[in-house]
């Protein structure tokens, strides 16, 4: 990662943490939550489009770490995965974005 450190971005991931950074000039929001009606995780990925955020990816499981491990197989970064990209990312602080 060009800021910030890869295991704790892993680590914050599996934990639904809400994460922001940049990649190829393009800013990226993720965020994890549980669904107590459904008894689920929920884990999206929203890209940031004049200043709105547009939803990219979506999933629900019974767990955040399911959830990242799904994330991290998805190839939703100029089709690559965000291991791929890992050495691209520039890790953002989420009070800079709103």
């Amino acid at each position: 990662m060009k800021s910030g450190n890869w295991q704790t971005f892993i680590e914050d991931l599996s934990h639904g943490e809400e994460l922001w950074f940049e990649f190829s000039g393009e800013i990226y929001f993720i965020q994890g939550w549980y669904e107590t009606d459904k008894d689920s995780f929920v884990m999206t990925v929203d890209k940031q489009i004049s200043h709105r955020l547009s939803n990219l990816w979506k999933t629900e499981s019974k767990s955040q770490v399911e959830n990242a491990a799904m994330l991290l197989k998805e190839k939703l970064f100029d089709g690559k995965t965000l291991e791929e990209i890992e050495n691209e990312i520039t890790q953002k602080d989420g009070w800079d974005m709103v």
